[in-house]
């Protein structure tokens, strides 16, 4: 596949802390877009020779994040979303395979703005909630 990066608003992730699935939204503080670390091909359908495009957003562990290791179903991997900050976006997009993994690193906690989705003063309290 080739890199790409992929423009997301929010992204959403399971908490289990009550013992049961919660959603919680994730967004920058400032209000601007991620900018997630995906691959795309195309593809050709073998029983309808349609031309596809597909992509994939790329995950780390993060088991060790302060943020992050609080998501997904315990006993499960805690896996995290790659954000690609927009100063790095021309580096990911043309980096070698070697030099590609060194942009695949945590996101600083200072980046997170999330909530429990759905609430309304989720996404206006975020930091408070999350530290």
């Amino acid at each position: 596949g080739q890199r790409c990066v992929i423009p997301a608003g929010s992204f959403f992730e399971p908490c289990w802390e009550s013992g049961k699935h919660v959603p919680w939204r994730f967004r920058q503080p400032s209000g601007e877009p991620w900018g997630l670390a995906g691959l795309w091909n195309t593809w050709t359908d073998k029983q309808t020779g349609e031309i596809v495009e597909s992509y994939t957003m790329l995950t780390i562990n993060a088991d060790g994040h302060p943020v992050m290791g609080r998501f997904h179903k315990p006993g499960d991997e805690r896996r995290s979303l790659v954000v690609v900050p927009p100063h790095a976006w021309h580096k990911w997009l043309n980096a070698t395979t070697g030099t590609a993994s060194d942009l695949l690193t945590e996101m600083p906690t200072s980046e997170f703005g999330a909530g429990p989705a759905g609430g309304k003063g989720a996404d206006a309290n975020a930091q408070a909630v999350l530290l």
